[in-house]
Parts: structure tokens; C-alpha cells; sequence
């Protein structure tokens, strides 16, 4: 149980701190040696970094160097959002807002809200995050400029918008990672053999095997997600009234269970009910050649027995 509670407020060009029980406060820059001096600091006041606590508020990302930092130093570290620091400062009355106020309430929530310590992530997935990150700017981006060349009349302009659209292109379509190293790569040889190795981790995933429920051979019923409970219960209704029908649900999409394509060939028929216009039914079919039939709903309501017993009933 952490023994001492800290608050980091932090901005682009410095952290400010805040310690409860003890008020201890600082104010340094937003540097390793800033870093440095917190982490010098709140040793000093427990020589065991698991008596610490500490919570920082997301910032757009200017948090997460300090962040790594304390957690390096064996610190209980915890990120919040902004939503949540602003909702424990109204609650407590505390309306004025300055750096070392924002860090006293962040230590005050600290020491107040009970929460769960997970680990920063780690560098391989921040890597991908930040690509990720950038290839939404890109593509939000490659939208700005395409409605910009609808409303423009200009030859030169549209020229230069052209070029730009096709950077953005060669940019969303490179950011890819080099085998080997890690590092950004633009070459078309290396992107559809990383493209292959993440299909191949995919395909190699071990998933159980999908389960069936009921008679064999004659009427399978197979759904995922929310249709589960409707499912069950059409299927257990329809079985006691003597028709030949069993349930399987699926719980994993990609990959399928290894045994999907000799599940449902075992059935004479295959329903699919699903809140779609049958998404699910055509990824089996292109995926086992099993004539899966869709029973669609799209109404924003879930399926009721009723409606699932009918299906069930028709194809009898």
C-alpha cells in the first residue's frame, strides 16, 4: 500500500509536483535532468519506490516521457484522463486552476480514488501506436486536401493539390516496418513480405475448437456477439418440440476455430441470424464453401426467440 502520494502536472516546458502527506513541491523542466530531480526527490522521502504513488494526467503525449521515467524508478505510475481530474476538482470545490494547484489535486486524487496500476506500454507497442497515429493524420489529411480540389477551379492550384494527394499516398502506403530492424520502411518488397508475417501470426493463433450444442446432422444454427441468449433459448424451445436442430457460437472471427469448415458440413443446413445484412454469413461462406443462409435483422433491436423459433421452424 503506497505510503506517499504524488501529482505531476505537466507541460510541454516543465513538471510541476505535488506530495501529500508531506505538501513537499517542486518545479522543474520537462527534461531528463527535470526527471531526474522528481524521481531524487521522492527517493529521498521513501527508499522504497513501492510506498509511492504517482498519477499524471494525459497531455497529448507531453506526459509519457515523464511518465516512463517514475515507472523506471519502480514508481507506481497511473495516467488519467483530463475528464477525470477536472470531475475530482469540482467535486472537492476546487475551482481556480494554476500548474501547482492542477498538481495538488492530482496528488488529492492520488491519495483519494482507489486504481488499478497496469504497465506503460512497451516500446515495440508505443512504435506501432505512433505510426498508427500518424497515418490517421496522414488520411485525415489526403480527405482535407481532396475536398479542397472539389471546391477548386484553378489549374495551378489543382496541380499542387495534386502532388500533395499523391505524397500523402506514397506516405499511408510506406509507413510500414522493416524487417530485421524495426525502423520505417517504403520498400514495396518489404511491405507485402510484412504484410505475409503478420498473416501468418494470425493463421497461427490457436483458438478453441467451436463447440456444438443439440441434434447432429440436420439444422445448425450459428451466430456470434449478442445473439447468443436468443439463439438458446429458439434452439433449446424448438428441440422440445421435437424438432432436430443444435447451436454453435462463435467467439473468435479471425482466425475461425480450425474445425468451423468441418462443423458446418456436417449440417444439412446452416442458418446465420445476425444484426446485419450478413456479414458474418458471407465470411463463412467464402471461407468453408458452405452455403450459410442469412437471417438478417437490421432494426436496431435484438433478435427475440419469437423471431429466431420462426427461422428455425422455416427451414424444417
Amino acid at each position: 500500500m503506497p505510503l506517499h502520494f504524488a501529482g505531476i502536472d505537466v507541460s510541454k516546458a516543465h513538471l510541476d509536483l505535488c506530495v501529500l502527506p508531506s505538501k513537499q513541491t517542486a518545479h522543474v523542466p520537462n527534461t531528463p535532468a527535470g526527471h531526474q530531480k522528481i524521481r531524487q526527490l521522492l527517493q529521498a522521502l521513501a527508499p522504497n519506490p513501492g510506498d509511492v504513488r504517482i498519477v499524471l494526467e494525459s497531455t497529448g503525449g507531453y506526459e509519457f516521457s515523464t511518465a516512463l521515467a517514475m515507472e523506471e524508478a519502480g514508481f507506481e505510475v497511473a495516467i488519467i484522463k483530463p475528464e477525470r481530474a477536472r470531475s475530482f476538482a469540482r467535486a472537492t470545490g476546487q475551482l481556480a486552476k494554476t500548474d501547482e494547484i492542477d498538481a495538488a489535486v492530482l496528488a488529492s486524487f492520488c491519495q483519494v480514488i482507489p486504481l488499478t496500476i497496469v504497465p506503460l506500454p512497451s516500446e515495440e507497442i508505443r512504435h506501432f501506436r505512433e505510426l498508427l497515429d500518424r497515418r490517421e493524420q496522414l488520411v485525415e489529411m489526403r480527405t482535407m486536401e481532396s475536398n479542397r480540389r472539389q471546391a477548386t477551379t484553378q489549374k495551378q492550384a489543382l496541380k499542387s493539390i495534386d502532388k500533395h494527394i499523391e505524397w500523402i499516398d506514397r506516405e499511408i502506403g510506406g509507413i510500414e516496418k522493416e524487417d530485421g530492424t524495426g525502423n520505417v520502411s517504403y520498400d514495396p518488397d518489404n511491405h507485402e513480405k510484412m504484410v505475409r508475417i503478420r498473416q501468418a501470426k494470425i493463421d497461427g493463433i490457436e483458438v478453441p475448437d467451436l463447440e456444438v450444442h443439440g441434434d447432429p446432422g440436420e439444422l445448425l444454427v450459428i451466430g456470434w456477439g449478442s445473439t447468443y441468449g436468443s439463439i438458446r433459448a429458439a434452439v433449446e424451445l424448438a428441440r422440445s418440440r421435437g424438432y432436430k436442430v443444435a447451436q454453435a457460437h462463435l467467439r473468435h472471427l479471425n482466425p475461425l476455430p480450425k474445425n468451423t469448415e468441418a462443423v458446418l458440413k456436417s449440417f444439412k443446413t446452416v442458418i446465420c441470424p445476425e444484426m446485419n445484412l450478413g456479414q458474418l454469413a458471407t465470411v463463412l461462406r467464402a471461407k468453408t464453401l458452405v452455403d450459410v443462409q442469412t437471417v438478417s435483422k437490421v432494426k436496431g433491436k435484438a433478435f427475440t426467440v419469437a423471431e429466431i423459433f420462426a427461422a428455425i421452424q422455416a427451414k424444417q
